[in-house]
């Protein structure tokens, strides 16, 4: 890659992480949230947006129930994990599951809002 495009994509990174940093800040004060909350959830939320597409879709979000030490109980099983549980879980964060778990749904998974 022409070290031009590594930095102009580098540029464009640090633009949106600063976007997305003010977003949280406004988010917090908002929702009445400490700041670094707002900030650790994103954190978690880009750890499994391994596409880094803004959405967790099944298996991303698998992932995150296996590292939150669910899988295995309820319908986070091999066996029951299914597309069903997966609309199930879209459904519950109000979010068609075509397009998977958005960042503020997953907030409001987390903080059970």
């Amino acid at each position: 890659m022409p070290t031009w495009l590594a930095q102009a994509q580098a540029s464009a990174k640090s633009r949106k992480a600063e976007a997305r940093a003010q977003a949280e800040r406004e988010t917090a004060a908002k929702g009445g949230m400490a700041a670094e909350d707002v900030t650790s959830v994103g954190a978690l939320f880009e750890m499994f947006d391994t596409d880094s597409d803004g959405a967790l879709n099944k298996e991303e979000y698998k992932a995150y129930i296996k590292g939150r030490g669910d899988w295995g109980t309820g319908v986070f099983t091999d066996e029951r994990y299914d597309d069903a549980a997966w609309r199930l879980q879209c459904q519950k964060a109000e979010c068609p599951a075509e397009e998977g778990i958005t960042r503020r749904a997953f907030e409001r998974l987390v903080y059970g809002k």
